[in-house]
């Protein structure tokens, strides 16, 4: 059952196709863009009807693979990076070793100080997109998307592949 949360709606049977479901996802996230604002993993699942549990976490972690890869498709920068863990704000394992902060030109440790600007880095240019987007949406009607560059494209495959693997290995029991 959905927790009725803060608005104290009625409780909702949750849908469980809902953790798979990359476009709705997408949208919560680039929503949270738009605003200039990370989302917590219990946050996040709460959005979608569930309370936290770790089987849940990582079956979403999966499907923000498949959300990057949208977005990648559409020449839009990746949204996980927006996923964080509350107790420090930071992305959890799986962000990390699914290769993207190497691809970005991060080896550094995952927790800590180092591990906090890189993500806000990362976070920043995220909010800067969708800021640009939203204003040159309002200023014109007829905005192309922005586009990324073949080698990105190809990076980001070998990114997805290997999140996936991991993931795969990480959720069997």
């Amino acid at each position: 059952m959905r927790d009725g949360g803060l608005d104290r709606e009625a409780p909702q049977p949750a849908d469980a196709s809902a953790l798979g479901d990359a476009p709705r996802i997408r949208a919560i996230l680039t929503t949270a863009a738009r605003a200039g604002r990370s989302v917590s993993y219990s946050e996040l699942l709460g959005d979608l009807g569930f309370r936290f549990t770790r089987p849940k976490m990582r079956a979403l972690c999966k499907t923000l693979a498949e959300v990057d890869r949208l977005c990648a498709a559409d020449g839009e920068p990746d949204l996980a990076v927006l996923v964080v863990r509350e107790s420090d704000r930071l992305p959890g394992q799986g962000w990390w070793v699914g290769g993207t902060a190497l691809l970005l030109g991060y080896d550094g440790p995952w927790e800590g100080a180092s591990a906090a600007r890189f993500i806000r880095v990362q976070q920043d240019a995220v909010f800067a997109y969708w800021a640009a987007k939203k204003a040159s949406a309002s200023s014109t009607s007829s905005s192309r998307p922005l586009r990324i560059s073949r080698n990105r494209v190809a990076a980001l495959r070998v990114k997805w592949r290997s999140w996936d693997t991991k993931m795969q290995a990480f959720s069997e029991p």
